[in-house]
């Protein structure tokens, strides 16, 4: 067996004695000597111990073989360092092996290293210290990683952006307004927004050239430049005369927002609407400050707003309609049709709606109550204050595209709620059956052809070759239909499935039970009552489950 008295033991390496023992050894005996050393950092020689080893047994074999005295079996070795550079060279990663024996890495040597592999930019020296303290800790063999370097992306410049300097009727909050004396009028709920010609509507704020950056290696990251963008053009305003970065208004009227922008309609305002004025049929905007009575009209190719009420009246806009209090009416006793009619191509708002046709072509919008309406959107109904507290769907019924939503929907005073979501799906859906239609006849072609094909194939004439190349370019082109179709039954039925997925009917609160309701086609009628829901199309039928987000 071997004894330590065979080795021979400096600072920095550790020799055996190639002397012959009772018996032969293996290397694993050479390793396990040196591992039961104490305070023996150095690193093994693999190579050394397994030449040592085969010395050893040479020679105790034979007492005259020739071999060398001694061999270094380990020996000192100082920490090392390497880098990684990554991430399109914006990163370098130092790596230390820890010394066996040796010196550890001191912040010069971490310093001189750095500057050799050509990094020069984002070098992290503040953080040296510490990192150099961590792997003073590490055991022989052992590695410690750190960024040393981090490259200084370029930022590109900013393209003009722009900033809005006035309230639009959009963003206008429908609230009852406090006298002098502190009382709060019901009826007035805030002034109507217009503006007079040469308003600063939207100021633009000039691009910017961005910050060059740099990587770890110095390479300059130049920066893109932004644009300069120019004003949407929109009717009713113009870039001012003494400064081309600010948008005005070139007439007096309604501000509101169009596409991204914001556009000034000429206006015309009345008091009232009643038999003493006359009915209303004007190109652009109107404002009534005070009622549409009972029997009127007021037609707008733009917006109508109505700072009072609507009576029994008739609204038909081109563009939006928002009434500050109530739009109302009644049933007609002949034939129950209801005396109100509202209707926009864009949005229509009111504090409420009783007894009146709405049809809207993007969205309803009341903020208590929707009462024995018959109300059709393009997109959405949406009954309920700012506050979430108010908003009632009880009679009627309610058709929208894609989403009702409301606080409590339904009640306990029998009329009948009913709500109707449908997206129109009818005519993709005939295309998906014509497509089908296409592609059954097609189909039993195509297996023809490729019978056909197969046949002549068996041949042996002077026509085959051409014949199958006919055949050949038939099959293609019946191919090329069939998977022209299927894919147009997918995309249709990715369509269908988008337009499903979008539908929802919320009731924040309550949901009444014997409230009717269709999606897509698919009915259903609540037969108890929930509190906070949201209704869905699930894999076909109409679902009911607790509001997640309300």
């Amino acid at each position: 067996m071997l004894s330590q008295d065979t080795l021979e033991i400096s600072a920095d390496k550790i020799s055996i004695a190639i002397a012959p023992q009772d018996n032969e050894i293996k290397a694993i005996e050479i390793c396990q000597l040196l591992r039961r050393l104490k305070n023996n950092d150095l690193m093994e020689l693999n190579e050394n111990i397994a030449q040592a080893a085969d010395m050893i047994n040479k020679l105790t074999r034979d007492h005259t073989a020739d071999v060398v005295s001694d061999i270094v079996i380990a020996q000192a070795k100082d920490a090392s360092l390497s880098v990684d550079i990554t991430n399109e060279d914006m990163k370098a990663v130092i790596t230390i092996n820890a010394p066996w024996g040796g010196n550890a890495v001191r912040a010069k040597d971490l310093t001189h290293f750095i500057k050799l592999q050509g990094i020069n930019a984002g070098i992290l020296s503040e953080s040296f210290p510490g990192h150099l303290k961590a792997a003073e800790k590490l055991k022989p063999g052992q590695t410690y990683q750190f960024d040393a370097a981090l490259g200084q992306p370029a930022v590109h410049g900013d393209n003009s952006q722009f900033k809005i300097l006035i309230s639009t009727m959009e963003e206008r909050e429908l609230k009852p307004q406090q006298r002098g004396n502190g009382k709060v009028d019901m009826h007035d709920l805030g002034e109507v927004a217009t503006v007079a010609a040469n308003t600063p509507l939207i100021e633009r704020i000039p691009p910017t050239l961005g910050t060059e950056g740099v990587t770890v290696l110095g390479k300059p990251l130049p920066a893109v430049a932004g644009e300069s963008i120019d004003f949407p053009t929109t009717d009713g305003t113009e870039v001012s005369k003494d400064n081309n970065n600010l948008l005005v208004s070139s007439l007096e009227g309604i501000p509101r927002l169009h596409q991204g922008s914001i556009a000034i309609n000429d206006v015309l305002k009345v008091k009232n609407v009643d038999i003493g004025f006359g009915n209303i049929d004007y190109k652009g905007n109107v404002i009534v400050k005070g009622d549409v009575c009972e029997g009127m009209t007021v037609k707008s190719q733009g917006d109508i707003t109505i700072g009072g009420c609507v009576n029994s009246a008739t609204l038909i806009a081109g563009g939006n309609i928002i009434v500050e209090q109530g739009i109302f009416g009644k049933k007609r006793s002949e034939d129950e049709s209801l005396t109100c009619h509202v209707e926009a191509l864009g949005t229509v708002n009111a504090q409420y709606m009783q007894y009146a046709k709405v049809v809207a072509g993007i969205n309803v919008q009341a903020q208590t109550q929707l009462l024995h309406c018959a109300v059709t959107a393009s997109d959405s109904v949406i009954v309920a204050n700012k506050a979430l507290t108010k908003g009632t769907i009880f009679g009627g019924t309610v058709e929208a595209k894609h989403k009702i939503s409301c606080i409590d929907l339904g009640g306990n005073a029998g009329s009948k709620t009913v709500l109707s979501l449908t997206a129109n799906l009818d005519t993709v859906r005939e295309s998906i059956e014509s497509h089908q239609s296409t592609l059954n006849k097609e189909f039993p072609v195509l297996q023809q052809l490729i019978a056909a094909h197969d046949k002549v194939n068996t041949l042996n004439s002077a026509e085959q070759k051409q014949l199958l190349n006919k055949l050949k370019r038939n099959i293609d082109k019946k191919v090329a239909i069939i998977v022209d179709l299927k894919k147009k039954m997918a995309t249709a039925n990715q369509q269908i499935q988008a337009e499903q997925d979008a539908m929802s009917i919320v009731a924040k609160q309550t949901l009444y039970d014997g409230v009717k309701i269709t999606m897509d086609a698919q009915e259903s009628q609540t037969l108890q009552q929930y509190k906070a829901i949201k209704i869905t199309l699930v894999h076909g039928a109409v679902t009911i489950a607790p509001l997640k987000d309300a």
